[in-house]
């Protein structure tokens, strides 16, 4: 204004004003960027909209997705370390060869052939074993073998959710630890009724009352995702001197020199009852004694049959390559 009014130099108020309109739109396009970002079919998923985002393909998804979806399995790294242990729902697998590295045991499965077939392809352990089966069924482990069952993302995917708790609790010793994440259906309700893949969403009090017919007690805290966005200017280069490339007057020259903008995403936990979390992060532990069963050893809890029968035990092939 100053330049305009007092000095009447038109030429630099034009100049100032598109500086200002280059900058507002920097600006928009930073704000952009970040919705853009968190779009999961797009950016996430690696999907076009309206396709399924629910299974992550590394590769296809950003390296970055994986460590996210890493976080619950690093939180329950000290409850696997000599332990034997179930992945419900592995995925391709990234979680239970984290388990492997300090875990007795790592029994992984899920429903996906070709997840299991990368899984089996990229994770080699003599401690760890894949298997394609549903999580609706009884878990492919005998019953009472485990010390932890390990859930991320799961249970609000199948039709209902007690017979997969009933799963978990046939699967652990008496007094074995559940270890489960689910979306927070307080915090993503209008999310989850969009997401047609998201048929059983949970809050605190369902997933509490569900939890309570196996296991006691249960710990159930908040995991929250905060995103960030993070720019930095970063050289590029011209691989050719400049003095050897040709120019005509009037073309544009490109500098050798690009502002970046990165995603940043920092999990924290959150405290019951501080406020509403994203996901709900659940550690609970089986009855020694569940209720409705017979006190008597062998008792079945309520809900579930009796032991199975001729479940297969954990024997890898040699070389650690598993069947």
């Amino acid at each position: 204004m100053v330049a305009l009014v007092r000095y009447r130099d038109f030429h630099y108020a034009r100049r100032l004003l598109e500086r200002a309109g280059a900058n507002l739109k920097l600006v928009l396009g930073g704000l952009g960027a970040r919705y853009v970002r968190v779009d999961p079919y797009r950016d996430f998923g690696g999907l076009e909209p309206g396709a399924s985002c629910e299974r992550f393909v590394l590769g296809r998804q950003p390296g970055g997705f994986l460590r996210m979806n890493l976080v619950p399995y690093h939180l329950a790294l000290p409850d696997v370390a000599g332990r034997v242990v179930v992945d419900a729902g592995t995925n391709e697998g990234a979680g239970a060869a984290l388990f492997a590295r300090c875990a007795a045991e790592v029994h992984a499965f899920d429903r996906s052939d070709e997840a299991i077939a990368t899984a089996r392809a990229r994770h080699l352990a003599p401690n760890l074993r894949f298997c394609v089966h549903d999580a609706t069924r009884p878990f492919p482990v005998p019953d009472g073998s485990a010390d932890v069952v390990f859930s991320s993302e799961v249970i609000e995917h199948l039709p209902e959710g007690r017979g997969f708790l009933s799963h978990a609790a046939r699967a652990l010793k008496p007094g074995g630890l559940l270890v489960l994440k689910t979306p927070n259906d307080a915090f993503n309700r209008l999310e989850n009724r969009l997401n047609p893949y998201h048929t059983n969403p949970y809050d605190e009090r369902r997933l509490r009352r569900e939890l309570a017919e196996w296991f006691e007690p249960v710990s159930v805290e908040g995991l929250t995702y905060r995103v960030d966005l993070a720019t930095s200017m970063e050289d590029r280069p011209d691989p050719v001197a400049p003095e050897a490339q040709p120019y005509r007057l009037g073309d544009a020259i490109e500098m050798d020199r690009v502002m970046v903008v990165r995603m940043r995403v920092t999990p924290r936990r959150v405290a019951a009852g501080r406020e509403v979390p994203e996901f709900l992060f659940v550690r609970a532990r089986r009855r020694p004694a569940m209720r409705g069963s017979a006190d008597r050893p062998g008792g079945a809890p309520r809900g579930l049959s009796a032991p199975q029968a001729g479940a297969p035990p954990f024997q890898p092939q040699s070389g650690g390559r598993l069947p």
